[in-house]
């Protein structure tokens, strides 16, 4: 028997945190379509193969995560949408090539198309952005876990960049895994700060 790239997938599961492991076994997660037909899916539609997609199919898909008040359910390739309806029953991947920037994008997950669940061809995830998705997941780990850990969460709209970056320096530590180039995760016991790894901006602050 031929093997496929889809019997090959690792389980990048494993490199998580055992916070973000703890997330993950907090969220649902659905029946997923196997990897191999999302790896035939792509050939039958002349779309290139990338291990990275694979990957987080094999690891991630049938995951339901909710965004606010909506709902996402992570995967390449469904069944049926459930939160975003489709007349049609089996949904083909749906992948595109960004003449732009010459990377090939696919959408990564059952949700309303106003949020950017794409995969990039690097596996580069862009509704983060985020360098994977992995670090996707150390993020919202981070961010579940300081809001249902003890106190009352609230966000600060009205605190000066100064004052942001003393109450890191004095308190707060960075979040390695839930840092890449995109974005720094700074965490301490009563904050929690995103900064803009590039521009060094302080982006939003959660206190309790």
């Amino acid at each position: 028997m031929q093997q496929t790239m889809s019997d090959k997938v690792p389980d990048t599961r494993q490199s998580l945190s055992d916070l973000a492991r703890r997330y993950l076994d907090t969220l649902p997660r659905d029946v997923a379509i196997p990897t191999s037909r999302v790896e035939q899916g792509l050939i039958d539609e002349g779309i290139p193969v990338f291990d990275n997609w694979l990957d987080f199919h094999e690891n991630y898909a049938g995951y339901r995560e909710r965004i606010g008040g909506d709902g996402c359910r992570w995967g390449l390739l469904h069944e049926k949408l459930i939160y975003f309806p489709s007349a049609i029953d089996v949904i083909i991947v749906d992948a595109q090539l960004d003449p732009s920037d010459g990377l090939w994008y696919i959408y990564c997950a059952d949700v309303h198309p106003s949020y950017n669940y794409m995969l990039d061809q690097n596996g580069h995830f862009q509704e983060g952005p985020c360098s994977s998705f992995n670090v996707y997941i150390e993020q919202q780990a981070n961010w579940n876990h300081f809001c249902t850990s003890g106190g009352k969460p609230q966000m600060q709209f009205s605190m000066s960049q100064e004052s942001i970056q003393q109450r890191v320096d004095e308190q707060a530590s960075l979040v390695s895994t839930a840092s890449d180039q995109y974005n720094e995760y700074w965490l301490a016991d009563n904050l929690l700060a995103v900064r803009n790894t590039e521009s060094l901006r302080w982006l939003k602050i959660i206190t309790r």
